[in-house]
């Protein structure tokens, strides 16, 4: 299998994400750890090229800043494992889980495993635990997104590397929610997708990620490719099969009603809102009226979204 390790400004973590790679109950022959320094701008590179030297089954690949997602896409062109996991630099793997994770993903021979992860803080402490219940069912990548659903996460996630060559499945670069469209891709076309509750990884919860970041400049971005992300997802929707509509705009829904949450909570004027809101209604990639699977969102769609007057309250309150 291939362990694919993007890394960029990330001095104070790589170590600890590397480490963990390697303290798995598997031989060096039956794994490899690609690196992808992504023009990283501090002593990343240094850390892990101390770190990795004596160490056979590891590549370090240095490049052009790409983003995360073109991090990614590197790795993916360097692996030659038969499974794949992206494990974010400032992420760590829980001693010992690789193994029996990959081996349930060859033994069922699935084209994606999903396994359970924690999001920590600094001091260690979980935050949350997301973890599906085992029923060892198969399913294609619709049924398993309407029925069983986990994480959006690139993460936490086992991909068949020929699955991924076979269908051109490679991320967007220097985009936020590089994921999540990704993902709405893989499980379009999925024909063998399970679940299991084992707990593989650990996710650090940065204060200055995107969605918790204040910064006007980031909050914009954020706005401006979810856009891009919605658009792409419906052009793939408006191509699809009849029994596909209904995964489009359940994914379509979430990212509407995602959009707009976020800006609220990042407090943008009211104005703004119906700016947005009258932007993507002419576009005809408003997506108000489709359940969506996030209870949080999805009252937040139903109460507020489809009656606008409403949010002017929260805004005007505020």
């Amino acid at each position: 299998m291939s362990i694919i390790i993007p890394m960029y400004n990330v001095a104070q973590f790589i170590e600890k994400c590397i480490n963990s790679a390697f303290d798995q109950d598997m031989q060096d022959s039956d794994f490899e750890v690609i690196i992808v320094n992504d023009e990283s701008p501090d002593n990343s590179l240094e850390i892990a090229t101390k770190l990795t030297s004596e160490r056979k089954n590891v590549t370090v690949v240095s490049q052009k800043n790409k983003g995360l997602g073109g991090a990614r896409n590197t790795g993916v062109e360097q692996a030659k494992g038969d499974y794949i996991v992206f494990l974010d630099s400032d992420d760590f793997l829980l001693s010992n889980r690789l193994k029996a994770v990959v081996a349930k993903a060859k033994e069922k021979n699935l084209d994606v495993l999903e396994f359970g992860a924690q999001g920590v803080n600094e001091f260690g402490k979980v935050l949350y635990t997301k973890a599906a219940s085992s029923n060892n069912k198969i399913l294609n990548g619709i049924e398993y997104s309407q029925k069983v659903r986990y994480m959006d996460s690139a993460c936490n996630k086992l991909y068949k590397r020929d699955f991924l060559k076979a269908n051109n499945l490679i991320f967007l670069e220097k985009i936020f929610i590089e994921d999540y469209e990704f993902n709405t891709r893989v499980f379009a076309c999925a024909e063998s997708v399970m679940a299991i509750p084992t707990i593989v990884s650990h996710f650090f919860q940065n204060s200055n990620s995107i969605t918790r970041s204040t910064n006007s400049e980031k909050i914009e971005k954020m706005k401006r490719d979810i856009i891009h992300v919605i658009r792409i997802i419906n052009n793939e929707r408006m191509k699809s099969l009849p029994e596909k509509i209904g995964f489009y705009n359940q994914r379509l829904g979430y990212l509407t009603a995602t959009l707009f949450y976020q800006l609220l909570k990042n407090k943008i004027s009211y104005k703004s809102f119906i700016q947005l809101k009258f932007e993507l209604k002419n576009e005809n990639i408003l997506f108000l009226d489709y359940p969506i699977y996030d209870r949080k969102k999805n009252f937040f769609r139903m109460i507020f979204l489809k009656n606008f007057f409403l949010l002017k309250l929260i805004v005007s309150k505020r």
